[in-house]
């Protein structure tokens, strides 16, 4: 049996001020609901907007290993087929979109980029992965694991918003998703080819937590260079977007500039 769910989730707005879309690309181990507030909040301000949802749990997945679900290849797939679907054509016919890829969804997205920079008219990455020093892989690995309680406190405040039932609250770790993503992270640089893209063109902006135990600012600051890549810092924790409105109004604020 193979199992599909809806490629994306769209929020309306009353008064659209672009023809652009926003595109949400989610990191890992998350759905759509996860972003809903985001969803309502940037089509509040007057922005259609999509949520990926990359269909991970269809019996006809590719695999990594033999085992896990090869996220990476899915992804990819899925954030070039949104765009292709969604996005609004400029005068030379290139499909664009806002795009805010968060977390891990910086590791997957890259290589959409490099195929196609002129598909995003902005993009906005969120406490993204792949920015940090080299990392031993079970170090990196533990440090995720540590911060897995996060997680955790996530679900609980989307249930306090009633953006989350309580049976769709994680009990604890899915390690066939959580071993692999970690690896994933673990092993995976993007500085050069991010800030080589900047430089030729890419109308992107770095935005980091300043409390993310997942991804610090320390290595924001460390690894990229402030005088090419712009970045802006805002307060709080990895998964602030999915529960705090302020987040997604800067981010508005963001897309709104010239």
């Amino acid at each position: 049996m193979i199992d599909r769910e809806p490629e994306f989730i769209k929020y309306t707005p009353e008064n659209p001020i672009s023809p652009i879309p926003v595109v949400i690309f989610m990191g890992s181990r998350v759905t759509p609901r996860d972003y809903q507030l985001c969803g309502i909040t940037l089509a509040a301000e007057g922005f259609t907007t999509y949520c990926s949802n990359p269909n991970l749990k269809a019996s006809d997945r590719p695999k990594k290993w033999g085992i896990f679900t090869d996220e990476e290849v899915i992804k990819q797939e899925a954030f070039a087929n949104i765009i292709e679907t969604v996005g609004y054509p400029n005068e030379t016919g290139v499909k664009q979109i806002y795009g805010i890829g968060h977390s891990s969804a910086a590791l997957y997205l890259l290589p959409v980029i490099e195929k196609n920079p002129d598909a995003f008219s902005k993009l906005i990455l969120l406490a993204p992965a792949g920015i940090h020093p080299k990392m031993n892989p079970i170090a990196a690995v533990y440090k995720l694991w540590q911060t897995e309680r996060e997680y955790t406190k996530d679900k609980r405040l989307l249930q306090q918003l009633g953006l989350y039932a309580q049976d769709q609250s994680s009990n604890g770790i899915d390690w066939r998703s959580f071993i692999p993503e970690a690896l994933t992270i673990a092993t995976s640089v993007i500085t050069p080819e991010l800030q080589l893209l900047i430089e030729n063109g890419l109308n992107a902006v770095v935005v980091y937590h300043s409390n993310d135990l997942r991804f610090p600012r320390k290595y924001f600051l460390s690894e990229l260079d402030q005088s090419k890549v712009r970045m802006i810092e805002i307060i709080g924790r990895h998964g602030q977007v999915k529960f705090d409105r302020a987040v997604s109004i800067r981010l508005a604020k963001l897309l709104k500039e010239q």
